[in-house]
């Protein structure tokens, strides 16, 4: 018997049991099965990263489409434009796919080690978001610089 708990009526101390010490072998089992969930609930997120960049490579691939077939109503001097920025965005979209390939099974292969290491070689998401930043705003200031122009155009009609 250790320590004294308030008591529920009228603020009289009682005394409480204290509960058995568990073993190391129960503890170790514990240990061993909070790991398994953590390693579950690591696999699970994972799984949904590599849907997340499976979406992302199916946006871009049918924006692609979108883009080149909305090229076929371009005047035939901007049509390349709308063709390269549809073929850029697929290509965008091929990139993303591998990396969220190549990231998910690299991540796994971490996660099945009894001791993965502190660094497994895992890539940044930075240079991918740089390129395609850059990406859309040449696509965008080009877009612009050909609204700009074809204003000209009409006017001068």
């Amino acid at each position: 018997w250790r320590g004294v708990v308030q008591g529920q009526c009228g603020g009289a101390d009682t005394l409480a049991p204290t509960p058995p010490s568990p073993s190391a072998q129960e503890l170790a089992r514990d240990v061993d099965s909070m790991l398994k969930l953590n390693r579950i609930a690591s696999f699970l997120a994972n799984e949904r990263t590599f849907l997340a960049w499976i979406r992302t490579a199916c946006s871009m691939f049918s924006l692609a489409i979108s883009i080149v077939s909305l090229s076929a109503a371009e005047a035939l001097a901007w049509r390349w434009l709308a063709l390269a920025t549809g073929f850029v965005v697929a290509v965008l979209a091929v990139i993303s796919y591998g990396h969220g390939v190549e990231r998910y099974f690299r991540i796994k292969k971490v996660l099945l080690m009894r001791d993965p290491p502190a660094w497994y070689g895992r890539r940044s998401v930075q240079p991918f978001a740089a390129l395609t930043a850059c990406v859309w705003g040449a696509v965008l200031l080009s877009y612009i610089v050909r609204g700009l122009l074809m204003q000209q155009v009409v006017s001068v009609d």
